[in-house]
């Protein structure tokens, strides 16, 4: 498996296994450091900021319409998909 999320980039309909890893990998960037996912996940530093740009970069985020206010807080606990 190469690349930042397995099949990622190549497959049309990712499947859930692939979506977990890229929000493993998003986790760790976010609470721990790139190095840290880099190494965890034997990705290559270009694969690991590519992913930051695609997934972490607000200019790239669809709009937000969560309407309660009390939602919009960013109160999800770490793992949620793992669950």
């Amino acid at each position: 498996m190469s690349g930042a999320a397995g099949c990622f980039r190549t497959n049309p309909f990712p499947t859930r296994a692939d979506d977990e890893r890229v929000l493993s990998i998003l986790d760790v960037i976010s609470h721990e450091s790139v190095k840290a996912a880099r190494e965890r996940f034997g990705l290559t530093h270009s694969a690991v900021q590519g992913m930051r740009t695609r997934f972490l970069n607000p200019k790239y985020q669809p709009e937000d319409r969560c309407r309660r206010k009390k939602n919009q807080d960013g109160g999800m606990p770490r793992h949620w998909w793992a669950s």
